[in-house]
C-alpha cells in the first residue's frame, strides 16, 4: 500500500483518533469533504499535531480535545486550504494558524474548551462563531476562545 492521493469523504464522518494519542492521515493526502459529511480529529496527546493536508469541500472539519486535560488536543494547520468553504469546528481543541490560506473561506465555530490561535501577523476575515466562550485550558487557566499573537488581527 502506498500513500493515498485523495481522501474523499462523501458519506458520514471520518474519525482520526478516538480521544487517544493515535490516528493520522498521510501528510501528502488531499482531504476532500462533501457537504453534509465530516472529518474529525480527536487526539488526546499533549503535543501539537501538524495537519499539512490540503483540505477542500463544503463539509465540516472538527478538532476535538479531551477537554478536561490541560494542553490536550492541539492542532496546527499548515496546508493550503483556500478551496475549503465548509465549517471548522473547535470542540475542546486548540487550532493554530499562521496564514489566511490555512482557513480558506470557511467560518470557524469555537465550542467548549476550544480556541483559535492566530500568529505570524495574518489578517483573518473568516466569520468566527463563539458557541461557548469558556476557552482553552492551559495549566489550569482559561486563555479565551480567540488568541491573537505577533500582530495578527481579525477583520
Amino acid at each position: 500500500y502506498g500513500p493515498v492521493a485523495t481522501c474523499l469523504v462523501q458519506n458520514g464522518t471520518l474519525r482520526i483518533g478516538d480521544n487517544t494519542p493515535y490516528g493520522s492521515i498521510g501528510a501528502s493526502s488531499v482531504v476532500a469533504v462533501a457537504s453534509g459529511t465530516a472529518v474529525e480529529w480527536s487526539r488526546s496527546d499533549t503535543s501539537q499535531q501538524t495537519i499539512s493536508n490540503a483540505v477542500s469541500g463544503a463539509g465540516t472539519i472538527m478538532f476535538r480535545g479531551a477537554g478536561a486535560m490541560d494542553l490536550a488536543g492541539q492542532y496546527a494547520l499548515t496546508g493550503d486550504n483556500s478551496g475549503f468553504d465548509g465549517l471548522w469546528s473547535l470542540d475542546g481543541g486548540k487550532l493554530t494558524v499562521t496564514s489566511v490560506v490555512h482557513l480558506g473561506s470557511a467560518p470557524v465555530d469555537i465550542r467548549t474548551n476550544g480556541q483559535l490561535a492566530v500568529s505570524g501577523a495574518p489578517v483573518i476575515t473568516n466569520m468566527i462563531i463563539v458557541t461557548d466562550g469558556s476557552g482553552w485550558r492551559d495549566t489550569g487557566l482559561r486563555l479565551g476562545a480567540i488568541r491573537l499573537e505577533d500582530n495578527s488581527s481579525l477583520s
